[in-house]
């Protein structure tokens, strides 16, 4: 799993675009140990069709519906991160 996310991170630094990830939906997380919350987004910016995707992130009160977090995304594939 490191090594994938080392090489996600290096691809997407090497041909990501700037991108927007509006929260559409949150829900509670339960599969750790820490409490999370999953993210249901929709990703847009420069170069690739907006896309909608799920991610899970810490559990943070400003991560409400509606919320714009920064994201960089590799239109390639849409492979995303919030950043």
């Amino acid at each position: 799993m490191v090594g994938r996310s080392r090489r996600d991170a290096s691809r997407l630094a090497a041909a990501g675009v700037a991108a927007t990830a509006e929260i559409v939906a949150v829900a509670n997380h339960l599969g750790g140990e820490n409490p999370e919350l999953e993210l249901h987004l929709r990703i847009s910016g420069p170069g690739f069709a907006t896309f909608e995707a799920d991610t899970i992130r810490a559990t943070d009160p400003a991560l409400v519906p509606g919320a714009v977090l920064a994201a960089v995304v590799d239109p390639a594939d849409r492979l995303f991160a919030i950043i």
